[in-house]
């Protein structure tokens, strides 16, 4: 332009009255200013990392100026920024799909700093959040069926750091309390009923802790010691019984063969009781020493003897 402007002075100076040159002046010096005035603009909007009016002004000044050095590397600053927060952008999401969620927050305040306007920002943000906030919900459903509810705890922690207003970890914060709240009331009842010697209760209450807390050390500790518990009371019990099978089944042969002699007995003194042989009578006092007629049969066998 400055050149043009110096030819068009010299050329209005040796033809003052030629009416093209200062309408071409005119024109000039129009070019010029649109020239300086998107320059400056898109030098502002690159200083405010507003990249794609930087690049608007820029392709502006260009068009008045297509060769201007200045303008030119302006152009391939901001498209250098432009095409490093594009690669940003790209591993953002790729980093938010394999849970690399410290990583996402470098590139998004990366990006903040070099396009804080741009308009992928706030849809990384959106995406981050609910993959991290989806991620939390299944870690932390699958440690609370296994009882793990200290690193629940410390799942909601982090979370509630970075999303303190998520209405997720406010419910995963009362599902975590309801489960360990059943699992603390069972507990105590487990170890109250041990104490009181009310072992099946003690054992029922422990099952409860259990379904609550399944990898609980405290609770399978419990559980196994008084499952123990009342596997030797059934040993016992069962101990017992076949016991007092045995003493019943001794009794019934007792009896049965007390039943079966005195009927061996009574069958040898009927047959002998009318006999009149002194031999016959002592069949029976020698087998029977202390027999039932016993007395009988001494007497008879005196009275044959006299």
């Amino acid at each position: 332009f400055k050149e043009a402007n110096s030819m068009l002075v010299a050329a209005i100076k040796k033809h003052p009255k030629e009416q093209n040159l200062p309408k071409l002046q005119k024109t000039g010096q129009s070019r010029k200013d649109k020239y300086q005035s998107a320059l400056k603009a898109s030098k502002q909007a690159e200083k405010e990392r507003r990249v794609e009016d930087a690049i608007a002004s820029v392709q502006v000044a260009l068009e008045e100026a297509p060769q201007n050095s200045v303008a030119l590397n302006l152009l391939h600053l901001v498209e250098r920024i432009k095409d490093t927060c594009n690669q940003c952008i790209k591993n953002a999401y790729s980093s938010i799909e394999s849970k690399e969620y410290s990583e996402t927050d470098q590139l998004l305040a990366k990006l903040q700093d070099l396009w804080p306007a741009n308009k992928e920002l706030g849809k990384i943000r959106t995406a981050q959040e609910q993959a991290y906030l989806r991620d939390i919900d299944t870690q932390s459903s699958t440690l609370l069926d296994s009882g793990d509810f200290d690193r629940v705890e410390e799942l909601l922690e982090a979370g509630l750091q970075k999303y303190p207003d998520a209405s997720e970890l406010k419910s995963l914060q009362d599902r975590l309390q309801t489960r360990r709240d059943k699992f603390n009331t069972a507990f105590a009842d487990a170890k109250q009923a041990e104490e009181e010697k009310r072992i099946y209760d003690a054992l029922k209450f422990a099952k409860n802790a259990l379904q609550e807390a399944p990898e609980s050390v405290f609770s399978l500790e419990l559980f196994d010691r008084l499952e123990s518990i009342v596997q030797a009371k059934k040993a016992a019990r069962y101990r017992l019984q076949v016991s007092a099978s045995l003493v019943a089944a001794i009794i019934f042969l007792f009896i049965g063969y007390n039943l079966y002699s005195n009927h061996i007995e009574t069958s040898l003194y009927e047959s002998i009781r009318t006999s009149e042989e002194v031999s016959e009578l002592e069949k029976y006092t020698s087998q029977y020493p202390s027999g039932r007629y016993l007395e009988e049969i001494n007497t008879k066998i005196a009275k044959l003897k006299e």
